[in-house]
């Protein structure tokens, strides 16, 4: 169920597909040992509590063709993924794991996540580096006629691929295939583009890009929830594609009778440069010719994000603090604008803030990871919040005094987290 906020923090360690996390401050992606992923989860910033804030839950995946493929296929290119999740269905790939995923490590020192796999059949070896990196201001996503910056983190997924082969391998095209849910839309409003004008900015010469984009409450299927966001997905080479196609790509429950990914298998992208509303997809395609024995050839392609809150009353600088009636620990809720009366909150507590973007699980037990200290010997009924109150997200706070023998937060019998502290918010 993708409804679950909650659920889906718990699922999200062990998927169904076997997928490392690879994380920026503000999104991450699970990428699998064939750069697969179907769960890129925008974490920065205010959202509805009851959802999560997916950009793909749809499909990020590559596929191969050369002359030659295993004649067993029917279609001219395979898969490089087995396995593709919600909607679930078993692709062509003939394609094993040499070297699975690394764990996320940062050797140029850069603080962001890479790693690399090593995939392979009988004809070629594939070898996935993928790469954060942080181009401080975004990268330009086009549109037709225009573009906008994306979130300052951006994925670079290099693709080596190299002729296993005693005799040379011919007619070698490589593609790559991008299947959003923009503001966790799973309706059939997603618009697409691909744009190939170059526009000012990081990375500009990745010019040639497919852009996905979607306003939407924040539920899959459009419910209101008093937030609106407008967001973005898109991949882009710096390279000109051979050929590239927008399509369709709908349903959630098994492999789409019709659809881009068919366009993919049989060659046949149509060149479209704009589509939608739908379930939209896109792909490029890059001719890498002739492979001699043992050689390689590499494709490159950026993965980028934005999303931008639209709410109305987005922030307030004053927040109204309100204790929750019954509640065995002091649990508060912060409201944005002043109180409309006193909340009766008790005298001089701290208030210790969760990070409702940082749920870990631990024991079966569901934690707040980072805790910050809002106002220490609270008095009064009236915080001030040191981050963004949106109509999106309550924040969630908690009230706090040193406890004997309890030296770090934990969690009530009645479930609510509460934090022990010291009389100051230190742990």
């Amino acid at each position: 169920m993708r409804a679950s906020r909650l659920l889906l923090v718990l699922l999200a360690g062990s998927p169904v597909v076997a997928q490392q996390r690879y994380a920026t401050p503000d999104w991450a992606i699970d990428l699998s040992d064939y750069g697969y992923s179907d769960y890129l989860i925008y974490t920065s910033g205010p959202f509805p509590v009851d959802w999560i804030h997916e950009m793909i839950s749809g499909e990020w995946a590559a596929a191969i063709g050369y002359d030659g493929i295993p004649l067993t296929l029917p279609e001219r290119s395979m898969w490089l993924e087995p396995e593709f999740t919600y909607p679930t269905w078993t692709t062509n790939s003939n394609f094993t794991v040499v070297e699975p995923l690394s764990f996320p490590f940062d050797s140029d020192a850069d603080g962001l996540p890479e790693g690399y796999s090593v995939i392979a059949n009988a004809d070629v070896e594939i070898r996935l580096d993928h790469d954060f990196v942080d181009t401080s201001t975004g990268t330009p996503m086009g549109e037709i006629g225009g573009s906008v910056l994306s979130n300052r983190y951006v994925l670079r997924t290099t693709y080596t691929i190299r002729n296993l082969r005693t005799t040379p391998l011919t007619g070698v095209r490589f593609y790559t295939f991008l299947h959003g849910h923009p503001a966790n839309d799973e309706r059939d409003t997603v618009l697409a583009a691909y744009d190939s004008a170059s526009y000012a900015g990081a990375l500009s010469t990745w010019r040639y890009d497919v852009t996905q984009r979607s306003q939407n409450t924040g539920a899959i299927d459009g419910t209101p929830t008093g937030c609106l966001f407008s967001d973005r997905i898109g991949m882009s080479m710096d390279l000109a594609p051979a050929d590239w196609g927008l399509g369709s790509y709908r349903g959630h429950d098994g492999r789409p009778a019709t659809g881009l990914h068919l366009d993919v298998e049989n060659d046949t992208l149509g060149n479209q440069t704009t589509l939608g509303p739908d379930e939209v997809a896109g792909a490029q395609r890059r001719d890498l010719g002739t492979l001699q024995p043992n050689a390689a050839a590499t494709v490159q392609v950026l993965l980028a994000v934005r999303s931008e809150d639209l709410s109305p009353n987005r922030s307030a600088p004053e927040v109204c603090v309100r204790v929750q009636p019954g509640s065995p620990e002091p649990l508060v809720f912060v409201d944005k604008g002043a109180c409309g009366s006193a909340s009766n909150a008790p005298n001089a507590w701290d208030i210790v803030a969760g990070s409702l973007d940082s749920f870990f699980e631990s024991g079966g037990t569901v934690l707040l990871g980072t805790m910050e200290c809002v106002a220490n010997d609270l008095l009064v009924d009236r915080a001030t919040d040191r981050s963004v109150v949106s109509d999106c997200r309550r924040g969630v706070y908690f009230l706090a005094r040193e406890a004997p023998g309890t030296p770090v937060y934990g969690v009530s019998s009645a479930g609510s987290i509460r934090y022990p502290g010291d009389g100051d918010c230190a742990p």
